[in-house]
């Protein structure tokens, strides 16, 4: 049997707290990105055709088929929850995918068909992802600086977790991440820099909220999205927010269809 490096389930909630260490620290990451399960490895069947010896040269020819989208974003292992900050947290990543390998870094994205090729949702845009992190520049969010932010949480609220009591958990390496880049502190997804923004937060789909059952040994408060299923967003405000304002009282409907503000 080969050895396994994984998360232990029984001792998650430990293992969790290793993560930004582990991750950040590593040269390399490398990515079983289109294995199903933890039965498939590295490798797939190669799509080269081989042609064989001509004048001395032997050539070898395969489609052009270059979709980071596809390969990568959309890949069975982009799906999970966990895989977010492991993600996120690498310098450096080598995705083996279906098609190709894939390289990923805070500098390019490239592949084995292309040089350099252009990625939608390429690492740059989020200061989370880049290799300089924290000390980098957040050009990508300078609209609104608490973008970081509302992009990573909703971003990982989208993903499935086996267990769905582990939400809270299988962030926590990117949470302490947020606490330094913004230099604040942060609770259960809620930061206290943007504490009035970070309480905007709200349900995608309108079915209501379903509370999450089987916490062990954590106390998730009801205020908080991590205490609940499903996708999240954050109201959208016309102003920008820059820390001066005081906030006096907040009425939120969760549904997204009323939010009600007293700042003084």
């Amino acid at each position: 049997m080969q050895p396994k490096t994984c998360i232990y389930h029984d001792d998650r909630r430990r293992e969790c707290s290793r993560m930004e260490d582990v991750f950040a620290l590593a040269y390399c990451t490398l990515a079983a990105t289109f294995a199903k399960d933890c039965s498939q490895g590295l490798f797939r069947e190669d799509n080269k055709v081989s042609l064989g010896p001509k004048n001395g040269y032997s050539l070898c020819i395969r489609d052009v088929d270059e979709d980071f989208s596809r390969d990568v974003e959309q890949a069975e292992l982009n799906q999970r929850g966990w895989v977010f900050q492991e993600r996120a947290l690498s310098r450096r990543i080598i995705h083996f995918t279906a098609t190709q390998t894939y390289w990923e870094c805070g500098k390019m994205t490239s592949c084995e068909s292309a040089d350099q090729i252009h990625n939608a949702v390429s690492r740059d845009r989020n200061p989370l992802n880049s290799s300089h992190f924290p000390i980098c520049d957040s050009s990508g969010f300078q609209h609104d600086n608490s973008s970081a932010f509302e992009y990573t949480f909703t971003q990982y609220s989208k993903l499935s977790l086996t267990y769905p009591e582990d939400r809270p958990l299988a962030i926590t390496g990117l949470e302490t991440r947020l606490e330094d880049f913004y230099t604040t502190t942060s609770a259960h997804g809620i930061l206290e820099k943007f504490f009035h923004k970070s309480l905007l937060w709200h349900r995608v789909e309108d079915d209501g909220l379903v509370r999450i059952e089987g916490f062990k040994d954590l106390s998730v408060p009801t205020w908080s999205w991590m205490a609940y299923r499903g996708e999240i967003g954050y109201c959208a405000l016309p102003t920008r927010w820059n820390g001066k304002k005081k906030l006096n009282s907040l009425m939120t409907d969760l549904t997204r269809k009323y939010a009600h503000l007293n700042l003084r």
